[in-house]
């Protein structure tokens, strides 16, 4: 499962990029072709395309649409109105040229003066264009939805309010299913910051089966609600009813591993040996009984994990016993 990152190149901070990277099999992000990755993304995302965890997608086959951009025009020239009654300074942004080649749009809009050459900076800045951060942001909105009709099962994920916004229309619409689901991944699928990679690529393997379900689970979640602030509440409670299940099972995960050790059952299993060297029958019918005891422990647990193993929560419940941040307690002991 594919998913598409907007409205920047690099992806976020880790605290947001290492839950969906536990999620999704792998996150698409937009980027111009045959560019050089040491000028387009960071560090990080570079580590992180180098691993198949990220993927650049090059949105030059999709943007084209010359009725569409006549009437993205129209918005654009509106809201620059809009922006000069208001008088307002607006921070500025850039976008590589690459992404909009095949724009009609593009040249329309340097004319209108919203966007203009970097001139001002190293020799690369020419393959980029620079403008106010909203004709910015509407403009990677505008492509986003453009890949996205061409991709339709591929989830746009985003962590910008704005951007958002720019898609849903309203800065108080209700949550969608898109948000919601993306709201769940973090809040279930917590990890500590020093987790690396390498990681998360080794779980995922491991848990593929439980992951699968756990997506199920999720999108179950974020689907059943009602719209509205209805909706929202409900989404919200039963969010927090798989928060605290997802607890439970952590506590029981840690329970079963620390159980009794192989050193515990050697221990008993050489309670017997040595009456029955002893030739002590009365010895070796007590040693039974506690070596039984024992086995007996121990199968309890073996059931109990399984049961566990077919929990639909089972992939976050494992993710956060093995990734979560560890509290103050745990660290003092």
């Amino acid at each position: 499962m594919e998913a598409l990152y907007f409205p920047r190149l690099s992806l976020p901070g880790m605290a947001w990029t290492y839950p969906n990277l536990l999620f999704f099999d792998r996150i698409r992000t937009i980027a111009p072709n045959g560019v050089n990755l040491e000028t387009l993304f960071d560090g990080p995302t570079r580590s992180l395309i180098a691993e198949g965890m990220v993927e650049p997608l090059d949105p030059t086959p999709y943007i084209r649409d010359d009725q569409g951009d006549t009437q993205a025009l129209s918005y654009f020239l509106g809201a620059a109105s809009s922006q000069r009654r208001r008088n307002k300074k607006q921070r500025m942004a850039r976008i590589h040229i690459g992404k909009l080649t095949y724009m009609a749009l593009t040249q329309e809009l340097i004319r209108a003066g919203l966007l203009r050459e970097c001139l001002h900076g190293p020799n690369e800045d020419r393959d980029w264009l620079e403008g106010q951060h909203w004709v910015i942001q509407h403009l990677m909105s505008l492509i986003a939805a453009r890949v996205l009709a061409n991709h339709q099962q591929m989830p746009l994920i985003t962590d910008e309010n704005e951007a958002k916004i720019n898609l849903v229309g309203s800065r108080h619409s209700s949550l969608t299913s898109a948000k919601r689901r993306l709201l769940a991944v973090q809040r279930l699928l917590p990890i500590g910051p020093d987790v690396n990679i390498a990681d998360i690529v080794s779980f995922r393997r491991r848990n593929a089966t439980s992951l699968a379900e756990f997506r199920q689970l999720v999108t179950e979640l974020s689907l059943r609600s009602a719209e509205g602030e209805r909706g929202e509440v409900d989404f919200e409670r039963r969010l927090q009813a798989v928060e605290q299940h997802r607890r439970e099972l952590v506590r029981s995960i840690q329970e079963i591993q620390s159980g009794r050790p192989a050193i515990t059952i050697a221990i008993s299993a050489a309670s017997i040996i040595a009456p029955v060297l002893e030739q002590s029958p009365y010895s070796v019918a007590a040693g039974f009984a506690g070596f039984a005891y024992v086995l007996w422990n121990e199968s309890a647990n073996h059931r109990r994990q399984r049961q566990i193993m077919r929990d639909r929560l089972v992939y976050a419940a494992l993710a956060q016993h093995e990734f979560a941040p560890r509290d103050v307690d745990e660290l003092l002991r």
